[in-house]
């Protein structure tokens, strides 16, 4: 009997961690709805409905974040090799950020890729919230969340993920 009392104490210690990562497993398990609205620094808008059938790199960055901006050329390579095989990649500014920076910011990058604004913060939160920056969701053809990276990227890693979820005629032919 005593043996069971002296384990009680690690199996509570193990339930108390358990229920207190619950909010943690929560918020990295968000389902984005396909009418969240990307608004574009060009005017355009676009939705992850119309994007369904391709994976989708959902970059939250900021002009202020060193590391957003030094991997911004690892992120140009991919798309540039793998758009035309069906890759998209929406960069979404925070919403403290200012547009003229975001402006300028992708005009010195000469960032390719759709570039959002998120000045009242919808996109943010339909992504469950944001932290810290960067963050990336690899949205899958069938627009369920792959991943949630936060931080840098790893460029070959991500490669490697998204090249699994291209259409392989496309594929083989590249």
């Amino acid at each position: 009997m005593n043996k069971k009392i002296q384990r009680m104490p690690r199996y509570l210690i193990l339930a108390v961690v358990i229920l207190a990562s619950l909010p943690w497993l929560y918020r990295n398990s968000v389902t984005v709805p396909d009418d969240v609205v990307f608004r574009l620094i060009d005017g355009r808008q676009l939705t992850l409905e119309q994007l369904r059938g391709r994976p989708v790199l959902i970059d939250f960055w900021a002009t202020s974040c060193r590391s957003c901006l030094e991997e911004t050329p690892d992120l140009i390579a991919l798309y540039q090799e793998l758009a035309n095989q069906g890759l998209e990649i929406i960069a979404v500014a925070m919403p403290y950020d200012r547009p003229d920076m975001v402006l300028k910011a992708a005009e010195e990058l000469n960032i390719p890729y759709p570039i959002a604004l998120d000045i009242d913060g919808t996109v943010v939160a339909a992504f469950g919230g944001i932290a810290v920056t960067p963050t990336h969701f690899l949205i899958r053809p069938d627009g369920k969340i792959a991943d949630r990276i936060t931080g840098t990227i790893d460029p070959a890693k991500l490669r490697v993920r998204i090249k699994k979820m291209l259409p392989q005629e496309i594929f083989q032919d590249a």
